[in-house]
């Protein structure tokens, strides 16, 4: 059970740095596209956003399988779930 735990924690702990990565990119492509001219870019630096805003959606579908399942720390979880629905 403690293998488990440890485990689980640092897998909370990956998926927060990857969420706040995305966060950080996906705000500074918002920025981006706002300053954007062409066409044909605003079109890919959406698409990137519509990508980044994917996989956060999974990070968050995850860590709510994991907060039911009781197999992490749930303060962990509770972050995590926090950053992804910011």
């Amino acid at each position: 059970m403690q293998l488990i735990q440890k485990s689980s924690v640092s897998l909370i702990a990956s998926l927060c740095r990857e969420v706040s990565s995305i966060r950080n990119k996906e705000s500074q492509m918002r920025l981006a596209l706002n300053s954007c001219i062409n066409n044909k870019l605003k079109l890919r630096i959406e698409k990137e956003i519509l990508l980044l805003s994917h996989r956060k959606n999974e990070v968050l579908k995850s860590a709510i399988t994991i907060r039911e399942s009781n197999l992490g720390d749930n303060l962990s979880l509770e972050f995590l779930i926090e950053l992804c629905t910011r």
